[in-house]
């Protein structure tokens, strides 16, 4: 699997005792990890399994970059990287215990150069193999155009493999000009795209039930779990009430899960409960965090309805 992360970023969990507005907080605990969505979805991809093929393609550049770069290698993250000039981004995620609220904070990011964008699309271009898995995740940084992602996906397809998007805007509504073999997307997202207004679950699942634009694809619903058109089958999934603290990358921590079980050819319903108890297990806490008793845990309450 191939995980095309234009947009990377350090991601700094910093929790306060209490926020003090006009004042000093104190922190009392700070965290970093790999951030951007791409990096989330090889979170879950490879939990269960630390030796699963993968490569995750990024810009990185500057200090920031050189500390992302030293995290993936102590993770043994398998990473193809285009240098470029400008630092990459931190993104701040900060706790405030005392209200128990998590205010997310994402920096811009760098701009990306006509010949560092060039770069990057000839090495991933040369290393994607026919039925390679290619997940197109996250914004994308000032350079890049908007039909990035599409033209990639028209090339790579053209190739044979299989390419996955999940991102939002002009970005993603491009994207699907190229047919991707699988689209992931909030409510919202989806609504946006079909150029459609709806006030229930129902009404967007018969908008999905008469998409024909796609084979394959999975629309989000938060708490309320998500729905499914695989193979030009439909499926409900409802997922148990959790206490949820943040849902910061239970998406991209769902699609890493889900592109995992194809890979691994588990049945459609079984790769669907297992994404989704996946991404629920990670609202508990407050940064992105997977533990398999959490999954286990929520799995047996997940229930699943073709429809």
């Amino acid at each position: 699997m191939h995980v095309v992360c234009p947009n990377p970023a350090l991601d700094r969990t910093i929790f306060l005792e209490k926020f003090d507005v006009n004042g000093v907080s104190r922190s009392h605990q700070a965290k970093e990890l790999l951030g951007g969505k791409g990096f989330n979805v090889i979170r879950s991809f490879s939990f269960q399994n630390p030796n699963s093929a993968f490569t995750a393609h990024a810009f990185l550049g500057g200090y920031i970059g050189k500390h992302l770069q030293s995290l993936a290698n102590d993770q043994h993250i398998s990473t193809t990287v285009t240098p470029i000039k400008e630092n990459t981004r931190i993104c701040s995620i900060i706790v405030d215990n005392e209200k128990g609220h998590a205010h997310l904070i994402n920096e811009k990011g760098p701009v990306i150069s006509t010949s560092e964008k060039q770069a990057f699309e000839d090495t991933l271009l040369d290393s994607v193999k026919p039925e390679d898995y290619v997940v197109f995740s996250g914004s994308l940084p000032d350079g890049l155009p908007s039909s990035f992602y599409r033209d990639l996906i028209i090339s790579l397809q053209d190739k044979g493999a299989k390419c996955v998007i999940d991102s939002s805007g002009e970005a993603l509504s491009k994207s699907i000009e190229a047919k991707p073999w699988l689209l992931k997307v909030n409510e919202s997202e989806y609504l946006e795209l079909k150029n459609k207004t709806a006030e229930t679950t129902e009404e967007i699942i018969t908008l999905l039930k008469n998409d024909t634009a796609l084979e394959n694809i999975i629309i989000t619903l938060g708490g309320d779990g998500s729905i499914a058109k695989i193979h030009r089958k439909c499926y409900r999934i409802t997922l148990p009430n959790i206490t949820a603290k943040n849902a910061t990358a239970s998406g991209d921590i769902f699609l890493g899960k889900l592109l995992e079980a194809f890979q691994s050819n588990k049945v459609i319903q079984t790769a669907l409960i297992e994404a989704s108890s996946f991404a629920a297990s990670n609202c508990l806490y407050w940064y992105p965090h997977i533990d398999i008793n959490d999954v286990n845990a929520i799995k047996e309450q997940i229930t699943l309805e073709e429809l």
